[in-house]
Order: structure tokens, then C-alpha cells, then sequence
């Protein structure tokens, strides 16, 4: 995360972290709007992949791509 309010974001996050909370406890919690920090309980499906090396393959919505 970037930006002005990254730091106490982060920080309430890594409290919440050590305390034991998982990633379904983060889904079920409701986000603040409008606030940045609110993407991090809407993260419920990866929006994107990253590829390791270019001859990965890659799954998108609509089909699964090979680049190499």
C-alpha cells in the first residue's frame, strides 16, 4: 500500500495480524467508505496474476493465455 495514511493502515493491520486474524476474518468485516483502507476487507478475488517467468501461463476471466 502507497499513500498519505499507509502507515497507520499498515500498523492497524499488522495488530490485527499478530492478534491472530485471518484473511476470512478480514472478508467478513465491513469497510469504511470512503476510505483507502477499505480495499483491504474487498480483496474477496485476485483481480490479477503475476507470472514468474514470461512462459508461465496465465488465467484470465475469458481464457487461458501462454506467453512464451
Amino acid at each position: 500500500m502507497c499513500g498519505d495514511d499507509a502507515p497507520e493502515i499498515i500498523q492497524g493491520i499488522a495488530i490485527a495480524v499478530k492478534a491472530g486474524l485471518t484473511k476470512q476474518d478480514f472478508d467478513a468485516t465491513i469497510g469504511i467508505h470512503p476510505t483507502s483502507a477499505e480495499e483491504f476487507v474487498t480483496m474477496r478475488s485476485p483481480t490479477r496474476k503475476i507470472r514468474k517467468s514470461s512462459t508461465d501461463q496465465v488465467e484470465s476471466k475469458d481464457e487461458v493465455v501462454s506467453k512464451q
